[in-house]
């Protein structure tokens, strides 16, 4: 493996675009990222940006080729944390898996920005934590969330936010696929 750790000091410093920054980031890579079982695994201890402080290790899987011959890579975070300057915060967790079904057959070195550009992901899992204003939620993708390279959107799937907030779950629905800004979002019913 390759560890690689970026160490800003307690005191930070300043990076040229002005931002300043602290703590910690460590990378550790068990392998080529396009290669089965390989693990890249990313750990913030205590790394503040602009004050605002971020804490977790965020660890990607690759799971190898599915029945369909597709890549998929899974993405765990625990322990996450953002804490902002002025003291308030949350927590996130998440178990996901982004699974490639296009554009994995080319790539920037024989197709130019097109090998990249046709690249879509279909993103399954779910996500909890306790939110800014101290409010639980859990977040589970119902129908898989599709994400192209070219489109800065999601353009399709099915998110379920349940919250202590809200008495019922919030459904946010990206739509049909369509490169747009959009998505419907409704207050549904727990089904007893």
């Amino acid at each position: 493996p390759i560890t690689m750790n970026l160490d800003f000091g307690t005191d930070g410093c300043t990076l040229a675009d002005g931002r300043a920054v602290s703590g910690t980031i460590t990378s550790v890579y068990s392998g080529r990222i396009r290669d089965a079982g390989t693990t890249f695994t990313i750990t913030f201890n205590d790394f503040v940006l602009d004050g605002n402080t971020i804490n977790g290790i965020k660890t990607i899987t690759n799971n190898g080729l599915n029945s369909e011959g597709q890549l998929s890579f899974t993405i765990v975070v625990e322990n996450g944390s953002f804490t902002y300057a002025n003291g308030d915060n949350f927590t996130y967790e998440t178990t996901r898996t982004r699974t490639w079904i296009e554009g994995m057959d080319t790539n920037f070195e024989n197709n130019g920005i097109d090998g990249i550009t046709d690249d879509v992901w279909e993103i399954t899992g779910t996500a909890s934590g306790i939110n800014r204003a101290e409010n639980t939620y859990e977040v589970t993708v119902t129908t898989p969330l599709r994400r192209a390279v070219n489109c800065r959107w999601l353009t399709a799937g099915i998110m379920e936010l349940e919250t202590d907030a809200f008495n019922n779950p919030l459904i946010i629905n990206y739509g049909d696929g369509t490169c747009d800004n959009k998505a419907n979002v409704s207050l549904g019913l727990i089904q007893q």
